[in-house]
């Protein structure tokens, strides 16, 4: 080989390890260029990373916040929502005490009002009824008076009566005519007084009777109504026996002393019989008229004293049936006006529970309403911090992104400007290699 040869290969050995050196030159420098920036890209994403992350832990921190703040704002709304329930619900029961206090006020007076209502008209009715039972029982015993007095005014006038007629019979009799018709007329004028006797203790019995009776009759008045016509009625058929016991009594007291005077004057006048028989007769018949007059008149003022004491109870129990009537319907009117009133304060006690229902409504729906509104403005929150998180969230991934992008390209721009400094290096080593072998090539001229 030629030195020439030599000296081109030597030139190009060396321009060939040149080459090489600069290519792994390049290629280190750009290996470590490389590194460097996958390194940096990598603390740069990394740091993105943490950024992300402590945004996120920031944002998610807030988010709690901002619900504990909701949740905290949900409470206190509660409560003081419960707390003015509570006070509204007192006041309500306050306001249900004064109503029920003013209810039990109200009936109490109502009741205290009817009560002494019904004690006046009983007092009322009891003293208009021992009025009439008493003016009742005084006119009684008035014509009870009256009659007794009729009675006795005419029995001692039929007494004077027969007692004239007998001493007129006696002053027509002879002497010893006289003498028994004066033991006769001694002996009928005790058998009269003991007729009278007889005849007042009857009427004393009759009063006692009739005053036991009386009372009887007042004392069943008083207990019950319904047994006053019976009373009334056994009273007149006690009455009506009395009467016929007195008139019987009287009929047998006149029929003996008659007998007896008859035996008596037979017994002792057997003689004088014929002649005093048509006498005897005469007066026993005027007797037994006159007896018959007195039973007559006894029989009818028994019968009018009957009439007028049956129309005097008739009268006292239709005027006890028209006050008790009376009485029935003004306590009708009062337990009507007691049902009005209670069925007005029924309606105002339905009326305030009404009213505090609808309020207790009002004010559960207004709660409802209220909390509705609450949640709907911490949904909203929280959807307006998601929201603002989200839209940080990706702008911080769309900075992290177009920085790794600018970053990428820049590499990319080193990179490429890099290979071209080396190309163009090359090309000009080569060319001066070249240049230099070409020189070396005509240096034996």
């Amino acid at each position: 080989m030629t030195f020439a040869g030599k000296k081109l290969q030597d030139i190009y050995d060396s321009g060939s390890a040149r080459l090489n050196e600069l290519e792994e030159a390049s290629t280190a420098k750009l290996a470590n260029k490389a590194s460097a920036h996958v390194n940096e890209r990598q603390e740069s994403e990394q740091q993105s990373k943490m950024e992300v992350a402590a945004k996120a832990a920031a944002v998610e921190e807030e988010i709690k916040r901002q619900a504990k703040e909701a949740v905290e704002r949900l409470r206190n709304a509660a409560e003081r929502e419960r707390v003015s329930t509570e006070n509204h619900l007192q006041q309500l029961t306050e306001r249900l005490a004064l109503f029920n206090d003013d209810l039990r006020r109200a009936i109490a007076d109502l009741k205290i009002s009817h009560e002494s209502t019904l004690d006046d008209n009983f007092m009322r009715a009891a003293d208009h009824y021992s009025s009439v039972v008493e003016g009742a029982a005084v006119e009684l015993e008035t014509q009870h008076y009256l009659s007794g007095q009729r009675l006795r005014s005419q029995s001692s006038f039929f007494s004077n009566s027969l007692q004239q007629k007998l001493d007129h019979s006696l002053w027509e009799s002879r002497g010893s005519e006289k003498q028994s018709n004066s033991a006769l007329f001694r002996n009928y004028m005790q058998k009269a007084n003991s007729i009278e006797s007889h005849f007042s203790t009857l009427m004393q019995r009759f009063n006692a009777d009739f005053q036991a009776e009386f009372n009887n009759l007042e004392s069943h008045s008083k207990a019950s109504e319904s047994g006053l016509e019976g009373d009334s009625e056994a009273l007149h058929l006690k009455i009506d026996d009395i009467l016929r016991a007195i008139e019987q009594d009287v009929n047998n007291v006149f029929s003996a002393a008659s007998d007896s005077n008859v035996s008596a004057l037979k017994a002792k006048f057997e003689g004088v019989c014929e002649q005093i028989e048509e006498l005897s007769l005469d007066a026993s018949n005027k007797l037994r008229d006159d007896t018959s007059a007195a039973t007559r008149l006894l029989t009818q003022a028994s019968q009018t004293s009957n009439e007028n004491l049956k129309k005097k109870c008739d009268d006292v129990q239709e005027r006890v049936q028209m006050d008790m009537q009376a009485f029935v319907s003004r306590m009708n009117g009062k337990v009507s006006e007691t049902e009005l009133v209670r069925a007005q304060l029924e309606e105002a006690k339905s009326r305030v529970i009404n009213e505090i229902r609808s309020e207790l409504i009002a004010i559960r729906n207004g709660f409802e309403t209220k909390l509705g509104e609450l949640m709907k403005d911490a949904v909203a929150s929280l959807t307006n911090v998601g929201a603002e998180v989200d839209g940080e969230m990706k702008g911080a991934y769309e900075r992290s992104l177009s920085k790794i992008v600018a970053d990428s390209q820049s590499a990319k721009n080193e990179i490429a400007e890099s290979t071209t400094k080396l190309v163009k290096l090359i090309n000009d080593q080569k060319a001066a290699a070249l240049k230099e072998i070409a020189h070396a090539a005509g240096a034996p001229e």
